[in-house]
């Protein structure tokens, strides 16, 4: 839920007054209509494009492997754990059959343990030639989302007022559930258009928008509160500058809007690789404000792509609660210069 912290104008001057308050936050935002849960995202969206968008499972006929993690604001006052997020994903394309196929797993923790989510699926695409070397997919994802929820380190509303007067959290009326964790079923569906310079697409998660509540306001009753469907629209060109292969030096633009529910924002990147070497600016804009300036960094060490970025915050958040940092793993296992290898689909690297 730090997100909607992140795409908002809150600020608080005193440490401790916003650790309260942020656990105070996050339960409300889980448990009530007026505000609900929101995915992760990654500053790094290029390097993790099945996350992003189920159809670009197997987008190259080598093994693909990706592994993506996202720290948010580590310095927010006493917190050791405020938001942190990951994705892996493992994926490959099927020449004989026209198809991708990729399985993925993706979670965040809320507040060190205060709520875990965890995503699980299968994915499938398949792919038409429309002209030449231009393509659509058509993807999807079946899977499973799964919450976890630190019951004993919720804050809620009737506690707070012995907080406000300087005293110790007071005891809540509110009743637990029997359990404090659920699984439902999640499904996802994506579209892209591709060629090896250029990609656009759409995709759509939990189309099946699963229920992840588990607050119980009466006996028997529970409070459905469904996760709101997330879409996003999101393209990317490639300009070839010089050379071929892991060498080839080239600049891209990459953009992504992203909603789910009322909450907006658009990414946009550009890349510059020379070389081995890769490096990149963007901006993050929540539609409430400009959210952060990204700066992005990386190196390809033969199959292998190291990535890093960095979130400075512009909001009133502030970039001194530590700003967001990702960390970013690709490997593709397979010799990209041989006839299996081969591919004439678009590729970030």
């Amino acid at each position: 839920m730090l997100l909607k912290l992140d795409t908002e104008t809150w600020f608080l001057d005193e440490p401790r007054q916003a650790h309260w308050w942020l656990i105070a936050f996050l339960t409300w935002g889980s448990f009530f209509p007026s505000t609900s849960g929101q995915d992760p995202f990654f500053s790094q969206f290029f390097n993790a494009p099945v996350y992003m968008n189920s159809a670009f499972s197997g987008i190259s006929e080598q093994y693909n492997f990706s592994l993506n993690y996202r720290n948010q604001a580590p310095f927010f006052s006493d917190l050791l754990q405020v938001y942190n997020s990951y994705s892996f994903t493992a994926d490959k394309f099927y020449k004989s059959y026209n198809s991708g196929l990729g399985v993925s797993f993706s979670g965040s923790q809320s507040g060190a343990g205060l709520i875990g989510t965890l995503n699980g699926a299968i994915s499938y695409s398949y792919r038409v030639r429309l002209s030449g070397e231009n393509y659509v997919r058509g993807g999807m994802e079946i899977g499973f989302i799964s919450r976890k929820y630190g019951w004993n380190k919720f804050l809620f509303p009737d506690q707070l007022a012995p907080i406000i007067q300087g005293g110790a959290a007071g005891t809540t009326n509110e009743l637990p559930n029997d359990q404090f964790s659920v699984l439902q079923p999640d499904f996802s569906f994506g579209i892209l258009f591709h060629s090896p310079v250029y990609y656009a697409g759409i995709s759509w998660k939990h189309l099946n928008t699963p229920d992840l509540s588990i607050l119980r306001l009466r006996p028997q009753e529970s409070r459905n509160i469904p996760l709101p469907l997330r879409w996003s629209v999101h393209g990317g060109y490639k300009w070839i500058l010089s050379g071929g292969n892991i060498s080839a030096s080239y600049l891209s633009l990459n953009g992504v809007y992203v909603q789910q529910a009322a909450l907006r924002q658009l990414n946009i990147t550009a890349l510059y690789k020379f070389s081995r070497i890769f490096a990149g600016v963007g901006l993050r804009h929540a539609f409430q404000n400009v959210d952060a300036a990204i700066l992005s960094t990386g190196i390809l060490i033969d199959h292998l792509n190291i990535g890093y970025s960095f979130d400075w915050t512009l909001s009133k958040f502030g970039v001194g609660n530590g700003g967001n940092h990702e960390v970013s793993l690709r490997y593709r296992l397979g010799d990209p210069v041989s006839e299996e290898g081969k591919t004439e689909c678009y590729s970030f690297y």
